[in-house]
């Protein structure tokens, strides 16, 4: 008769012990994935959405506002309702009247309405006294005011004036010299400055002027300036009769005087 098994037997007492530890294992792994989903995927990255990209999650960028042009408005672009009118010859300003009224009642093809000046907005909403409510416009004559346009524009060319610069042997031949003088003769007339250069240019087998041929030249050159009314000396001439002379005047710019040169 065989002897019962001892339940104690160390064999099944280790067997117990790591199937129990296996089973409990496995159970906790299975809760945590049923009640605490976070913490079974928190070693995985997160994938982010990115909407720098797509042009359907941007917003349009705001338009970058226009420049501030200097030039006050006129006629229909002024946008204020009300205007003072100024009296050029009193320089009183009218009452305010209604931009709209003072635009039918002009004759807009002899005069343009022109802003002047422009209220102090922060003034008004302080409340300080004399503060101007309306702009003030006044009426310019379209005719006057094209004429003085030009004006402006004719004296800003005159300041940009182009020179011309030439240059003169002293032994130059006879065609040479006239074809020359009538350029010079062009160029004053235009208004033009006009550097002069007469002097020995340095060539090979070329003859040296005589005394009688550097005469007759600076005679030539001080003709011609002398022919075109209102030709002016901008410095005294500078150099040496036979070496190298330097002659600088300007054309006539509706100022009329007479060249004077000297020659020693």
């Amino acid at each position: 008769m065989n002897s019962p098994q001892c339940l104690f037997n160390s064999a099944v007492a280790l067997r117990r012990v790591f199937i129990n530890n296996a089973h409990s294992s496995q159970g906790l792994e299975r809760l945590q994935r049923l009640f605490v989903p976070s913490l079974a995927f928190s070693c995985q990255p997160r994938r982010t959405i990115s909407t720098t990209n797509s042009l359907l999650f941007t917003r349009p960028s705001t338009p970058a506002p226009k420049a501030r042009i200097n030039r006050l408005p006129r006629d229909k672009n002024i946008i204020h309702p009300w205007i003072h009118v100024r009296d050029e010859a009193t320089g009183l300003l009218s009452e305010p009247q209604r931009t709209k009224d003072v635009l039918n009642n002009m004759d807009m093809k002899k005069y343009t309405l022109v802003m002047v000046a422009i209220p102090n907005t922060k003034e008004n909403e302080d409340g300080g006294n004399g503060g101007l409510r309306f702009p003030i416009c006044r009426m310019n004559d379209r005719k006057a005011e094209s004429e003085m346009q030009a004006e402006k524009t004719k004296l800003a060319r005159k300041k940009n004036v182009s020179t011309k610069e030439m240059e003169l042997n002293w032994a130059i031949a006879p065609n040479d010299l006239n074809t020359k003088m009538r350029q010079l003769s062009t160029f004053l007339t235009k208004g033009y400055r006009v550097e002069i250069s007469l002097m020995n240019k340095k060539r090979r087998n070329k003859r040296a002027a005589k005394k009688d041929e550097i005469k007759e030249l600076l005679r030539a050159v001080r003709e011609k300036i002398y022919e075109v009314e209102g030709t002016v000396e901008v410095k005294p001439m500078e150099g040496k009769l036979g070496e190298t002379i330097k002659i600088i005047v300007q054309g006539p710019q509706n100022a009329p005087s007479t060249p004077s040169f000297s020659a020693e």
